[in-house]
């Protein structure tokens, strides 16, 4: 394995082990708890304010995919099973 893989390996497992910790999760929820209770407590009529919501929702879901499957990049490599902890 050259010095670059290496580093990359490295960098892929650290970012997989800070998107599946409990600290994380619990604040991308908290996030998504909070912008699905302003956009349910915008009125029908302020379309504009509920599409920034809806869009900011949107957006916090692709970074956090993409996130995971950056993260997820390593489940091919020998010795590295996400299934068990890897």
């Amino acid at each position: 394995m050259t010095e670059m893989n290496s580093i990359r390996l490295k960098s892929v497992r650290e970012l997989r082990t800070a998107v599946t910790s409990p600290l994380f999760v619990e604040a991308i929820q908290a996030i998504q708890k909070e912008a699905f209770t302003r956009l349910l407590a915008t009125p029908g009529q302020a379309t504009e304010l509920r599409e920034q919501i809806y869009t900011e929702i949107k957006a916090l879901d692709r970074v956090v995919s993409r996130l995971k499957s950056i993260a997820n990049e390593i489940t091919m490599l020998p010795g590295d099973d996400l299934t068990h902890g890897g």
